[in-house]
């Protein structure tokens, strides 16, 4: 939806934020504090809401209790979370996939 972001003071696409059920403008990335109850009720009614990025090689973390991406650890032996540097619990088959894509490149 349009609507004034009281931060970066443009007219800017506000998407709900699915976790905080906050608006979120996609221009600054700042939560908009200045919509009314009614509007932010429209907008998840509407089912407006900030998609997930998708990542190539997103597995489930732990940890995190999330879907993030993952990084081979420094000996190639483990694929560690992005976010939280903790070992990911990935198949063999995808490790081995993951050493090869690292090879590549």
């Amino acid at each position: 939806m349009l609507l004034h972001c009281n931060h970066c003071n443009t007219t800017a696409e506000v998407k709900i934020d699915r976790k905080t059920e906050t608006p979120i403008c996609l221009t600054c990335n700042k939560e908009v504090t200045n919509l009314s109850s009614f509007i932010v009720n429209t907008m998840k009614s509407q089912k407006d809401f900030l998609e997930k990025k998708k990542e190539a090689f997103a597995f489930h973390c732990d940890t995190c209790k999330e879907v993030h991406g993952g990084n081979l650890s420094a000996n190639k032996q483990y694929v560690a979370c992005t976010i939280c540097g903790k070992k990911m619990n990935v198949s063999a088959h995808m490790l081995s996939t993951m050493k090869m894509m690292d090879k590549k490149s």
